[in-house]
């Protein structure tokens, strides 16, 4: 997720915008169920707004899971709404 991010933060300068550091963080590790992971969300939500991103992730329910993303720097979050 984060090199994705990274990737996409310089594709979008090479189009002239160069202010562009919102990120959409989902961190998806089973295909079949795209349940988010709680602890991966956190660890790349932490190092990406370390590296100046705007972070907005998805994430299950959880408000201990959101409180902690908020102390690291997210500028929201956006839980999910049931397992489908």
């Amino acid at each position: 997720a984060v090199e994705a991010a990274h990737i996409g933060r310089a594709l979008a300068a090479t189009m002239g915008q160069d202010d562009n550091n919102f990120v959409k963080l989902e961190v998806i590790p089973d295909p079949k169920y795209l349940l988010p992971d709680p602890v991966g969300t956190l660890a790349a939500a932490d190092r990406l707004v370390k590296d100046g991103f705007v972070v907005l992730p998805y994430c299950s329910p959880d408000p201990i899971l959101c409180r902690h993303l908020e102390d690291v720097g997210c500028a929201t979050v956006m839980p999910l709404g049931s397992p489908i």
